[in-house]
């Protein structure tokens, strides 16, 4: 592999994430706060700067108290479970509904291997691992402080309940 400023790696397999931007240019002007990666700023309720306004799914960045900083969860599950949140703060009110601030997580089958992560590992600072890569199965984890903060597994039993169905 040949990296930006011309060095190069050593590697067997390279994982490459694409990754994606949030479309919220047509909120130039709207009061709508944005941070820098684009994405529409909400509190843990998912409420953004405009009063009575919420956001959801992967355009929403919110506080997470689990991680400690801004999360923005490129998921379908963030777009299906942040409509509850919302709802819930709308009829319940702001102050007593629920706070958003759940582990992101995903699933995927690739090239006939079955891939799993949850957790948020950017701010690790201990990684194990628990078999061999070159093996069918194996896991590894990310820690924090000796807390385990992101997990992901190739090939074994479900590491997350929705996995599994």
């Amino acid at each position: 592999m040949v990296l930006a400023d011309g060095r190069r790696i050593e590697a067997d397999a390279v994982v490459v994430g694409i990754g994606a931007r949030p479309a919220t240019d047509w909120l130039a002007g709207s009061g709508i706060e944005l941070a820098e990666d684009r994405s529409v700023v909400t509190d843990e309720r998912l409420r953004t700067s405009l009063p009575d306004v919420y956001a959801v799914g992967d355009c929403a960045s919110f506080p997470s108290a689990r991680y400690g900083e801004r999360l923005l969860v490129h998921h379908w599950d963030n777009a299906l479970q942040g409509p509850r949140t919302v709802a819930a703060n709308i009829v319940l009110g702001p102050e007593e509904g629920p706070v958003y601030d759940p582990v992101p997580y995903f699933w995927s089958e690739q090239f006939g291997r079955f891939v799993q992560y949850a957790g948020h590992h950017a701010a690790a600072d201990e990684l194990l691992w628990r078999g061999d890569p070159d093996s069918a199965a194996w896991t590894v984890c990310w820690l924090r402080s000796g807390v385990l903060v992101a997990c992901s597994r190739w090939d074994g039993p479900a590491i997350w309940p929705r996995a599994a169905s």
